[in-house]
């Protein structure tokens, strides 16, 4: 925001007041042969960061798009990335009819960061994904 940047802060903070929303833009555009396409589906959540997503895939009647992500619920409204919270493997379920999320959920609990996947599966259904446990992430953030 300007004014933290006036201020001389760090311009992106988390602000849990604002709530929380995912984004589903369609991939192709309305003029294209499927006819699909249209505006961004912005679905309510509870308040957290995304920093890395692991994958994204829509359910074969393309009525769902399961998103599993990295997940951190910050303690404060202090920068997310000046003071560190843990991200954890969460995944969503949302509707694209009545954008709403009808499940979600904790997969693990273990910190995890920087996740990838078999590039082959980007956008598939996929069972396995990595990432890193982080040890340390140097100052007086330690696990």
């Amino acid at each position: 925001r300007p004014r933290r940047m006036l201020a001389d802060r760090f311009p992106v903070e988390y602000e849990p007041g604002a709530g929380g929303r995912i984004g589903l833009h369609p991939r192709r555009g309305p003029d294209e042969a499927d006819g699909a396409g249209g505006e961004t589906i912005w679905i309510e959540v509870e308040p957290c960061v995304v920093l890395h997503t692991v994958n994204a895939h829509q359910s074969n009647d393309g009525r769902h798009v399961t998103l599993t992500a990295l997940r951190s619920t910050p303690s404060g409204e202090a920068s997310f990335i000046e003071s560190y919270s843990s991200a954890f493997l969460y995944q969503w379920v949302l509707d694209t009819t009545s954008a709403t999320c009808v499940r979600e959920g904790l997969l693990c609990n273990t910190p995890l960061e920087f996740p990838t996947l078999d590039g082959r599966l980007a956008g598939l259904e996929a069972r396995f994904g990595y990432a890193i446990t982080p040890c340390s992430i140097g100052g007086p953030n330690r696990y």
